[in-house]
């Protein structure tokens, strides 16, 4: 979140920001990132879209950033960007973990097959599961499975990647896979991708500090937005069995009518026993309950159907005190009222309403102003 600007140039040497000459569907701006010479990414910029906060820039990695740098490393990198650009590191919108093992004895096709016959059940609601068969030789082979909608909070993908990069070679993670002793391997994997949605009312606590009250009488954790917490692997692996509760959790099938009630199976990653070895940092992740406020978008879209209303009936009263009301809300990614971006985007919801919508609209602006502060208790 911020304005894509550098704070000096002696500041931006480091980094080098190549505007493309098409965006895309959401985004005007797409912009090729290169950081000492290396391009790492794209920074979108410039929404197209009215309702989103102009204010909000997206960072997408190049995906052999994560084989060739170090958590610590790309999270300095990110440090280093947002300092430059006056950016604020807000939230997350997609977040990818990957797991790779030498499945040598097919444990993962054994275990797709034994969901698809019925031997195994996951627990959890209604969701897709979807295999990938693929003919050799005449013979029908098991190369992966899905779990749910990639459109969805979370999704699963669980797939052969040797034949994945013998169909699309990656030389970054061919090189990897040699390093780390995986070269002539049967590699699957196993891989977590988490939505925005996901992480929407998730906070973490790290415990590294003691937090009080005002009147030091009882003891508060301080939880924050998830944001540089996953540049930390025992937070990403926190994350998977998060992500797994209630989602993939392999149960016996016995016949039982509750899944719950059957016997666990224990999958071929011991998650807790992974966070024991990777990371010292175990934080606390804890997802708010939802509070019934609406978000600045609904609000931003509410104040747009209010003011069609208006406009269409001829600017009417009854619609402009139920507008006044809601611009006078903070819009908490500014602290201004919504007042002052609807002001700036009126003049453009008149041309939307005339063009688009056909409306034979008359406005009178001395009347808008006289009814603007207008409110009945």
């Amino acid at each position: 979140m911020g304005e894509l600007s550098p704070k000096t140039p002696n500041n931006s040497l480091n980094f080098e920001l190549i505007t493309e000459p098409f965006g895309t569907k959401t985004f005007a701006n797409k912009n090729i990132v290169k950081y000492k010479g290396e391009q790492i990414g794209f920074v979108l910029s410039n929404p197209r879209s009215n309702i989103i906060n102009d204010r909000l820039n997206q960072m997408q990695f190049e995906n052999h950033i994560f084989y060739s740098k170090s958590l610590t490393e790309i999270k300095n990198i990110i440090n280093e960007l947002t300092d430059v650009y006056n950016l604020e590191f807000f939230s997350i919108n997609r977040l990818d973990i990957a797991m790779d093992i030498n499945d040598k004895d097919g444990y993962y096709r054994d275990l797709s097959n034994k969901v698809t016959a019925g031997a195994y059940k996951l627990a959890g609601r209604k969701k897709s599961f979807s295999v990938y068969n693929e003919l050799v030789k005449g013979v029908c082979i098991n190369n992966g499975f899905s779990l749910g909608q990639r459109s969805s909070t979370k999704f699963l993908r669980v797939y052969n990647k040797t034949l994945s990069l013998e169909i699309k070679e990656k030389q970054h993670i061919l090189d990897f896979y040699k390093a780390n002793d995986f070269e002539n391997s049967n590699v699957w994997r196993f891989e977590f991708q988490l939505n925005a949605s996901f992480f929407t009312n998730l906070k973490n606590f790290g415990h590294d500090k003691d937090f009080f009250d005002d009147n030091k009488e009882k003891h508060v954790l301080p939880f924050e937005d998830l944001t540089w917490a996953i540049f930390n692997y025992g937070a990403l692996v926190n994350l998977v069995i998060l992500a797994q509760k209630n989602f993939f959790e392999i149960r016996l099938n016995t016949g039982k009518s509750q899944t719950n009630k059957e016997e666990i199976v224990n999958f071929i990653i011991d998650f807790n026993y992974l966070l024991s070895i990777v990371s010292n940092y175990n934080p606390t992740f804890l997802r708010l309950k939802k509070t019934h406020t609406p978000s600045v978008v609904k609000r931003k879209r509410l104040a747009k159907a209010l003011f069609r209303e208006y406009c269409a009936n001829f600017q009417n009263i009854t619609y402009i005190v139920a507008l006044n009301r809601l611009l006078d809300e903070t819009n908490p990614f500014d602290g201004l009222p919504l007042s002052v971006w609807f002001i700036e985007k009126m003049s453009f919801y008149l041309a939307e309403f005339k063009e688009l919508e056909k409306m034979d609209i008359k406005f009178n602006y001395d009347l808008f102003n006289e009814q603007l502060d207008l409110f009945i208790e």
